[in-house]
């Protein structure tokens, strides 16, 4: 699954250029930064040392945060982390390993994570003297719990059906046995399903949703009003010494694109996540503000920004529908009006430079060809009729418009609809849509997108299903399985070269550019993009608008 966001809602459509290495400040041709762009072209530097200090840090002080989006659950089998429940869980809780720069995944609160010989079975293996913010101890039994409970209820049970059983086998070990060979299961323990809470606090929560979640993490939680703030305070007994450095951090929802970027330049927060390349062609321009772009650039597989389509319903249902809404769409036009001069345009899950891109079948823009399939699905049921749906976004809501013109003119009739994040996320779960603006993928492992795309984790509308789409092609499963199961690096590259062509031949999602996030700091808010494990290997830095905390300072 993907680590940063287990289930989120909404195309994020933004994407950026990777940044230029070695100190070097990156120069990208970038449109005006109101609304949608607009049609002067300005040269925008972006200093890929934004967020790396090399500075003594300094302890004390706190810093706001403004966030796109909120979330009402903390823990992992019932929330649908999105980049701030995952900020908010990386603020309080650990995982039991995380992904470094080198595409791996390396132990965190575990010491190790070892397979056997055919990937079926794992030994967990615990890092000594670690304590949750209650005073319990980290031990087997607690990690027993956290993964019966993450295979066993909730949402993330569907990600963990491989999951058979687990073993306690040393007073830190753990052994997890596996139905099948599953060979990127410690990349797994990189996401959602691998943050450790209190077992103290998964009990709690049965009977109180609102209980006060309790981890491991460099800050313990202190209070979370709903809509408003979700505030956290150094853990003084935190596992990695000299760690964290800040006193508090408090994350602030601002929901209302231009209001958060007004926020960081009136100075009400320090720091701003935000999903639109407008807002970071604005701070890039602006004087005394720190600019950090993220486009899935350290991941094999980005995050991508798409239409999802339900293929269980009508009249998305019927392939030659599909067919038509993807040769109607000019994604070229789309980008130049609401990339900030900075997207990337897509056309399937990998793109080049990733061991698992080949070329596809996916359409390209064609609108005679789109009428044609137009007029036959007609001739037999007449004119499709589709609702797009999206959040309350004023640039997205202006893309769908633009989407819904160049559809409608291939004579599908749409009209468009705004929804809440967390609605639009409901009726994607339980197939109550047609077409809805979306953004997901971003993994270093292909196996960890396993449950979006799989046949078994789709349903009947109205029930519970992780493939959004309900795409059911047995020629993805064969694929799937081969990579989940072979660890030959050529061999599972193959299978989701095959994986991504049958998609391009399903069309269950319609694609459109890779994502970009983006982070923007004051100046005196130190090494927020610098994370480094324990091991003192480097570990991922800011990515799909999630904040890792514990190593940032800030000046006096």
């Amino acid at each position: 699954m993907d680590r940063r966001r287990f289930l989120t809602g909404a195309m994020r459509s933004a994407a950026g250029a990777a940044l230029l290495g070695g100190g070097a400040s990156a120069l990208l041709d970038a449109c005006g930064s109101g609304g949608s762009g607009g049609s002067g072209t300005t040269k925008v530097t972006f200093n890929p040392q934004s967020g790396i200090s090399q500075a003594t840090p300094r302890r004390g002080g706190s810093i706001t945060v403004g966030m796109n989006s909120e979330v009402t659950d903390l823990l992992p089998s019932a929330s649908h982390y999105d980049n701030t429940g995952y900020t908010y869980a990386s603020t309080i809780f650990d995982t039991l390993a995380y992904m470094g720069t080198d595409k791996k995944p390396h132990p965190y609160l575990a010491e190790s994570i070892t397979p056997n010989a055919d990937y079926s079975t794992w030994t967990i293996t615990l890092r000594p003297g670690v304590k949750f913010h209650d005073g319990t101890p980290l031990d087997a039994t607690a990690l027993k719990a956290n993964i019966d409970n993450v295979s066993q209820n909730g949402i993330t049970s569907l990600a963990l059906q491989p999951v058979a059983s687990t073993t306690i086998v040393g007073p830190m070990a753990v052994r997890v046995n596996l139905k099948q060979p599953v060979v990127s299961f410690a990349a797994a323990l990189t996401t959602q399903v691998g943050f450790v809470v209190s077992p103290a606090y998964i009990e709690a929560h049965k009977k109180n949703p609102n209980a006060t979640p309790v981890g491991t993490g460099p800050f313990i939680f202190k209070e979370h009003v709903e809509n408003v703030r979700f505030v956290a305070t150094r853990n003084p007994d935190y596992w990695r010494k000299g760690l964290p450095y800040l006193d508090q951090i408090t994350y602030t929802p601002i929901i209302n694109e231009q209001s958060r970027l007004d926020s960081l330049r009136a100075g009400s927060v320090d720091m701003m996540v935000s999903i639109d390349p407008n807002s970071a062609v604005t701070l890039a321009k602006a004087s005394g503000f720190q600019v950090v772009l993220d486009r899935g650039y350290s991941d094999a597989e980005p995050s991508q920004d798409f239409i999802l389509l339900n293929c269980a319903v009508s009249p998305t249902d019927d392939l030659r529908v599909r067919q038509a809404m993807a040769y109607a769409m000019n994604t070229k036009q789309i980008i130049q009006d609401f990339g900030a001069g900075l997207s990337v345009e897509s056309d399937g899950l990998f793109p080049k430079g990733s061991p698992y891109y080949a070329p596809s079948h996916y359409p390209q823009f064609d609108p005679a060809k789109a009428k044609s399939l137009v007029k036959e699905y007609s001739a037999q049921h007449g004119a499709p009729t589709v609702e797009l749906v999206t959040v309350p976004d004023p640039r997205l809501q202006e893309a769908t418009t633009l989407i819904a013109a160049q559809w409608g003119s291939a004579g599908i009739k749409t009209t468009t609809n705004t929804v809440d994040q967390t609605t639009l996320v409901d009726n994607a779960i339980t197939g109550k849509f047609q077409a809805a603006t979306w953004e997901l993928f971003s993994n270093p492992d292909p196996d960890l997108n396993y449950i979006w795309w799989s046949p078994t984790t789709a349903a009947p509308v109205g029930q519970v299903a992780l493939n959004f789409s309900r795409n059911k092609d047995p020629l993805i499963e064969k694929a799937l399985q081969i990579g989940r199961t072979n660890p030959d690096p050529a061999v599972r590259a193959k299978a989701y070269q095959d994986v991504n062509d049958r998609l391009s031949i399903d069309l269950p999602y319609l694609w459109i550019e890779l994502t970009i996030w983006v982070l923007g700091a004051d100046p005196r808010v130190q090494n927020f993009n610098n994370v480094t494990l324990p091991s003192g290997a480097e570990a991922q830095p800011f990515h799909d608008g999630q904040i890792l905390p514990g190593q940032i300072w800030v000046t006096g």
